[in-house]
């Protein structure tokens, strides 16, 4: 196969031609040179046998075939009268569009998830960890061991060296969620004790004031009701106007003392209370007087409970709506 060089690089050819008295052909096996100069010809054994000079004009080029031109002269387009149109900008498809947009959002998808994520490590240090594909494979694995029940397993953060995570550890950051845990039921539980004694011993001296004399069951009742005052601001918000909190506490009294006296009195017969000689009374355990005296007792309790939990437990400053 004929070559010939160009700027001292070597290219296969098929064929060398004039087809003009100013324009040569040439037919290239592989990509043709992007710039020229002094061309020169080797037979089949690689042998030179001449050198081509002034063809360093492209005349037209057809990809593989060149036409070269010794007098700087160009092809001219006889339907457009010599002249170089401008090719029309190429307008995509809706596909086209769409298919490129998914290209894009899963190269964004793809970077975000390969940059990894910063890790806070059970003893406070900060470690970033990469997620390539390699590190995927990696994580999927210690997540098969850590199923197997493996209680020790060693990984890396970029740049550093493979760690240990042995059981022990695993167990100590367990018993220090537990112990946490643990601290804040006891301090729940002790927070709540307080406002149920608070709230009996309360309702134990309301009733000596009024008739005189009380009943251990009383002090259980007036804890319970003292709760529920408080638990008043704890679902709902702040925002609702305090005369409708009254209402609901006044309501939710009426409604725990007539269960208690349902127990008590009725069931057990201990006659703790007994309004049967009151208008609109049921079953002698509650009667609209006593629910409108619970009215001034559930503004009382619900802000009681509400500065009590602020000075005491360091919950949120009471504020209230009056409409």
């Amino acid at each position: 196969m004929e070559k010939i060089k160009v700027k001292g690089k070597l290219y296969d050819i098929r064929s060398i031609q004039t087809i003009e008295p100013h324009v040569m052909q040439i037919v290239f096996v592989g990509t043709p040179p992007t710039k020229w100069g002094d061309i020169t010809l080797y037979t089949d054994g690689g042998i030179e046998c001449a050198t081509l000079t002034g063809w360093t004009t492209v005349y037209r080029d057809e990809g593989q075939t060149v036409y070269l031109s010794d007098d700087s002269s160009v092809y001219q387009d006889p339907d457009t009268g010599g002249e170089i149109l401008p090719p029309e900008p190429y307008v995509p498809t809706l596909e086209e569009l769409q298919a490129a947009k998914k290209r894009e959002i899963s190269q964004a998808c793809e970077t975000a998830i390969y940059s990894g994520v910063d890790v806070t490590l059970t003893d406070g240090s900060a470690e970033h960890f990469s997620l390539t594909e390699h590190d995927q494979l990696n994580l999927f694995g210690k997540q098969v061991q850590l199923a197997a029940g493996t209680t020790e397993l060693e990984y890396h953060a970029d740049g550093q060296p493979c760690r240990n995570s042995t059981s022990q550890m695993s167990s100590r950051h367990i018993l220090q969620q537990k112990k946490v845990q643990v601290i804040r039921m006891h301090r729940l539980l002790n927070k709540y004790l307080f406002l149920f004694d608070v709230g009996g011993l309360l309702y134990i001296l309301i009733k000596l004031a009024w008739r005189g004399w009380s009943h251990w069951t009383m002090f259980i009742l007036g804890g319970i009701c003292f709760i529920y005052l408080g638990l008043i601001n704890e679902v709902l918000p702040w925002s609702m106007p305090l005369w409708q909190q009254i209402l609901i506490g006044a309501v939710g009294i009426t409604i725990l003392e007539f269960l208690t006296g349902c127990i008590v009195n009725l069931w057990l017969g201990w006659d703790v209370w007994d309004y049967s000689g009151m208008p609109g009374n049921i079953l002698g355990q509650i009667c609209p007087q006593y629910m409108l005296l619970w009215l001034p007792v559930a503004l009382a309790g619900i802000v009681l409970d509400d500065w009590i939990r602020y000075w005491k437990f360091g919950e949120e400053r009471p504020h209230y709506r009056l409409i």
